[in-house]
């Protein structure tokens, strides 16, 4: 399937309409990850600091909020914006995938 780019053969008003609302969409994702982690994490964290919640349980617990938060930020953008992504080996994808690694590329 081959899709035309939103702002192409558009008028200036529309492009900058669309340039405004994505702008705001990823700001809105990026308020939305800074009020969860901020609901999750200070609790957890003052909770750390007093000794009612121990080391690797406040890791265990901050790891799963962050891994909650980080696909709202990226995934929903590339997927509405129609990403693709190109890989050269699979089985890095697949091994970093396995182990919570983050896989960065230029």
């Amino acid at each position: 399937m081959n899709r035309k780019p939103l702002v192409d053969d558009s008028g200036f008003f529309k492009t900058i309409a669309v340039m405004i609302f994505c702008h705001a969409s990823v700001a809105f994702l990026c308020i939305n990850v800074m009020f969860d982690l901020f609901l999750f994490g200070v609790p957890l964290f003052l909770l750390n600091i007093i000794g009612l919640v121990q080391p690797h349980v406040f890791y265990r617990l901050t790891s799963m909020v962050i891994n909650w938060t980080t696909p709202i930020v990226y995934g929903i953008p590339m997927v509405l914006s129609g990403t693709k992504v190109y890989a050269d080996d699979v089985d890095i994808l697949i091994e970093s995938k396995e182990n919570d690694s983050l896989l960065l590329a230029n």
